[in-house]
């Protein structure tokens, strides 16, 4: 069953040895979700420093935040199941 549904993939890679940018991006992260009623189950985490979402606006504020304080690309994909 194709979907064609359109989700966005961010995946970010914040630096090691930093570990107040890497609190300063979660505590950014959380802030935008509380903002615009997102709850975190919802904004589709991954343990691998990735975050697919249907939600473009979180996902070009994700890939600002880890371009800004790291790494991040974003894609936009369809889904197919």
């Amino acid at each position: 069953m194709v979907t064609g549904e359109t989700v966005w993939i961010v995946d970010y890679d914040l630096p090691q040895d930093c570990p107040s940018a890497r609190r300063q991006f979660y505590r950014e992260v959380q802030r935008y979700l509380k903002d615009h009623g997102i709850a975190s189950s919802e904004a589709g985490w991954s343990t691998q420093s990735v975050v697919v979402t249907q939600d473009k606006g979180f996902a070009e504020f994700v890939h600002a935040k880890g371009s800004q304080l790291g790494r991040a690309n974003l894609y936009e994909a369809r889904r197919l199941r």
